[in-house]
């Protein structure tokens, strides 16, 4: 179970890196109407491709996950990219983190911890 967890840490960290790749990748856009430059920006832009990179990397990890660990178990264990992401968002883009999704990020953790006990 312990590889479970570790491994699933993984996968929502690289699934939050994804989450801020793209937030950055939108910030960086000049132009955001549907034209070539548009396109070239887009395709061309470093966020994008390190957000498909984490993308294809979480996933690689999830099937291996998934290969030796029951689906009830291991999904529930993703909702712990919920938990990442409001830290990352509070430190990093200085978003406020209210009581209710204090008391949000608690029941989380606390599901995790109750549905990995065996």
């Amino acid at each position: 179970m312990l590889k479970t967890i570790i491994l699933m840490i993984i996968v929502s960290s690289l699934l939050v890196i994804t989450q801020i790749q793209l937030k950055e990748l939108l910030s960086t856009l000049q132009e955001r109407t549907f034209s070539f430059q548009f396109f070239k920006s887009f395709i061309f832009n470093v966020h994008l491709w390190a957000g498909i990179f984490s993308t294809a990397i979480s996933a690689v990890l999830w099937l291996y996950v998934l290969s030796y660990e029951k689906i009830s178990i291991a999904y529930p264990m993703i909702s712990f990219s919920y938990v990442l992401m409001a830290i990352v968002a509070y430190y990093y883009y200085g978003e406020k983190i209210s009581l209710n999704m204090i008391i949000g990020i608690i029941l989380i953790i606390g599901g995790i911890v109750f549905i990995s006990k065996k």
